[in-house]
Order: C-alpha cells, then sequence, then structure tokens
C-alpha cells in the first residue's frame, strides 16, 4: 500500500487535502458578521493606538490580549482587512495540529494509524465548519493547548506552562489545559517529594500571562470588562449540553430549578466533574519516576484534557456551540487505538457541525436560513435532542473507560 512505501507523499496529500477543504469552506458562504465586524475592528485599533490603547474604549474588546498580537499587524493593511483572510487565519493552525497529531502517533504506532489520526483531524468538516466557514479562531489557541501537554510528557515543564497560559490568553477556555497540567505537577509534587514541575509549570504560566498584558496597561476595570464579556446569561448559545434540553437555547439562566438558579447547578455539576476527574488524574500519576515516559504521561495528559474540556462544554451554562472544539485535537491520537474513542470523535463531529450550521442559521445577522426540509429534519427538536444524547452518551463513555483504564495511545511501532 502507497502509505507504506510513501508515507510521506501520503502526508502531504492529507495536508493539502485538509487546506483545499478549509479554503473551500471560505468559498461556501460569507462568514459570521458579528464575529469578523469586531475581529476587523480590533485589529484596526490595534494598529491605530497600539497595545496600550486598546481596552481604554469601553466594550471595544472582551478578549483577553492574546489573539490581539496576531491582529495587530493585520491592521495595517490598506483598507481595512479582508474578512477573507480573518477566515483563513487559523488554516494554518489547523494544519500545524494534524501534522503534530501524526509525529505523536508516529512514536508509537506505524505510518498507517498515524496517517489515519492526521487524516482524522485534517479532513473532519466539523472543524472546517467552526473554522473558516465561520471565521473563529479557535485553532490558534489550540495549538500552544496541544504543544503544553507534549512538553509537559516531556519533562519541558516551563514550556508547559509558556504554551498553556498563551493559549489561555487567546481563548479563556483553553485555561483548562493548565488546570490538567497544575493537577498532575501537584501530584508529582506530593507522591514524589519533586515541586520542580509544579514550581516551573506555575511560574512560567505566570510570567508568559504578564508578559503579553503589560503592553495593554491591564486595570482592575479592564480585568472585569474582559471577565464579563467572556460569558453571556444565557443557559446554552447553540451548545447541544445538557441545557438544550433541560431549558432550551437562549434561556436566561437565572431561570429557577429545584429553588436555585440554573447557573448555579451548572456550576455545581462541573465542580463534582472536576473533582472526579482530578482525583482520577492524581491517582494516574506513577509514585515512581522511573514508572513514567513519555508516551504513558501523553496519553494520560491528552485523555484528561479531553475529559476537563467535555465536562466544561456539556455541564455549565454559558456556552457556546465552539466549546466542543478543543475536544478534536486532543481526542484524535486515541481514535487508531480505541474503537470507543472512534466512535465518540465521530459523535462529537457531527453535534459540532449541526450546531455550528444550526446556530448560524438561526441568528438574524448571518441573513442565511435553513432550507425547510434541513429545518424539518436535521433542525428538528427531536433530532436536536438525539444529537444531546449522542453527545452526553459519547463524554460518559469516554469517562468511564478513562475513569476505571489508563489511557494508552499504543506503545508498538511495529502495529498495522
Amino acid at each position: 500500500m502507497i502509505w507504506r512505501s510513501r508515507p510521506t507523499a501520503v502526508l502531504v496529500a492529507v495536508i493539502l487535502g485538509g487546506a483545499l477543504l478549509r479554503l473551500g469552506s471560505i468559498a461556501a458562504g460569507p462568514g459570521y458578521p458579528g464575529d469578523l465586524i469586531l475581529f476587523q475592528e480590533w485589529s484596526a485599533r490595534m494598529a491605530n493606538g497600539g497595545p496600550g490603547q486598546f481596552y481604554r474604549v469601553a466594550q471595544v474588546g472582551t478578549y483577553p490580549p492574546g489573539l490581539l498580537y496576531l491582529l495587530w499587524p493585520l491592521g495595517a493593511w490598506p483598507g481595512g482587512v479582508p474578512t477573507v483572510v480573518i477566515r483563513a487565519l487559523s488554516i494554518p493552525f489547523d494544519l500545524a495540529i494534524a501534522l503534530i497529531v501524526f509525529a505523536l502517533v508516529r512514536r508509537v504506532q506505524a505510518p498507517g494509524p498515524a496517517l489515519v489520526a492526521a487524516a482524522a483531524y485534517a479532513l473532519n468538516p466539523a472543524l472546517a465548519l467552526m473554522g473558516p466557514f465561520w471565521g473563529q479562531v479557535n485553532a490558534i489557541a489550540e495549538l500552544p493547548l496541544l504543544l503544553a501537554l507534549v512538553a509537559a510528557a516531556r519533562g519541558r515543564h516551563g514550556w508547559a506552562g509558556a504554551f498553556a497560559a498563551t493559549a489561555a490568553m487567546i481563548k479563556p477556555q483553553m485555561a483548562l489545559g493548565l488546570a490538567v497540567l497544575l493537577v498532575a505537577a501537584a501530584a508529582v509534587a506530593i507522591k514524589r517529594r519533586d515541586p520542580r514541575p509544579l514550581v516551573a509549570t506555575s511560574a512560567s504560566a505566570l510570567l508568559t500571562t504578564v508578559v503579553l498584558a503589560i503592553p495593554f496597561a491591564p486595570t482592575p476595570e479592564t480585568i472585569g470588562m474582559i471577565a464579563r464579556g467572556a460569558t453571556t446569561s444565557f443557559s446554552t448559545l447553540f451548545a447541544f449540553n445538557i441545557w438544550a434540553i433541560a431549558v432550551g437555547f437562549l434561556v436566561r439562566d437565572d431561570v429557577l430549578w429545584l429553588s436555585l438558579p440554573i447557573w448555579f447547578w451548572g456550576l455545581a455539576f462541573f465542580a463534582v466533574a472536576l473533582v472526579i476527574l482530578a482525583r482520577r488524574l492524581w491517582i494516574l500519576v506513577p509514585r515512581d519516576r522511573l514508572a513514567a515516559s513519555f508516551e504513558s504521561d501523553l496519553a494520560m495528559l491528552l485523555a484528561f484534557g479531553t475529559l476537563f474540556g467535555l465536562a466544561f462544554y456539556e455541564l455549565p451554562t454559558r456556552m457556546h456551540e465552539s466549546y466542543l472544539f478543543p475536544v478534536f485535537a486532543l481526542l484524535v491520537p486515541f481514535v487508531v487505538r480505541s474503537r470507543l474513542a472512534a466512535t465518540a470523535y465521530v459523535v462529537f463531529s457531527l453535534v459540532l457541525a449541526i450546531s455550528v450550521l444550526f446556530a448560524f442559521t438561526h441568528q438574524r445577522q448571518t441573513g442565511v436560513v435553513a432550507d425547510p426540509f434541513i429545518e424539518q429534519t436535521l433542525f428538528d427538536p427531536a433530532a436536536i435532542i438525539l444529537a444531546v444524547f449522542a453527545s452526553l452518551g459519547a463524554a460518559g463513555a469516554l469517562a468511564a473507560m478513562w475513569l476505571t483504564r489508563r489511557p494508552d495511545l499504543g506503545r508498538s511501532v511495529h502495529c498495522t
């Protein structure tokens, strides 16, 4: 087979296919106007006033400053940066993730499975819909998140903290990756009496955050504005999670359930899930340093990064459909090792694709409505409920597997 004799050529074809898929998604629609106009305004403001003046205007930006460094040079584009350029921003980051996935799986398996894993990410239409089709930039934050977990598995804890902080400074929800690193590092500090990973991770994360933030002259008011802008007081903003079934989309999350607002219940469910997952992650960290390896540590960190991300998407209120995105790069290395992981990956891909298309066609500012046939079938309430249950079931199945068995990416490079 060609993948055995010419794996490099196949990998190049996969990457080119991923690029064409994403470029085609740009041509397929206009993008989401709200996000694109906002990014254009931010790039122009960065070019005109620099970081020190960016947050001086109320509500000018609700993102932390990480993404703004990338938008800054685009503000010098004559006549303003075109929306097509903004929509294409995530493409090189997405393709870099596919290459890293190939390299990681190739360490423990043959070229064939590594190519399958890379193709499962690069050629996933759901990721193209969320990125270039919509105009979101999740992949820009997901790349440093993935690099953070890889660096930690290699014992490069300073780099891990820096990458994790960078990811969080681009997209705040990526801070879950730092939470995984800190739990694992704390377990090492206690079990092995070695505080160095915890100190290095924490210090580098803090230093990176400060270095990225200082040019913007942050104030308490600025930080509060970003925190308020990062959330919207609704049950779910088209995330197909428990609140989509319980109360529906775009319902204020101060609605009472058992005499308490649903936002409280969402946080409570999420907190319980995090405690359970953190306890299991703590247990999996070996007491003996010699029992650890790059492959076993990486599998552990990727698996619990996936589970932390799923808990964040499925349980609290105020989730967007895009908050499922970080799961894909962390889960995809397992698809060639576990049928359950592969099935879950397919389920999450379908859920993300449907939720993105539903969100895109059910907001006035896009000017796009779904075909009546799609509305009566794919977007029928019964179909959406089925998709939510499928997502919850896949998340639960992964949690059950990794809460009872050690995550494993495979160990034999001779596997076919």
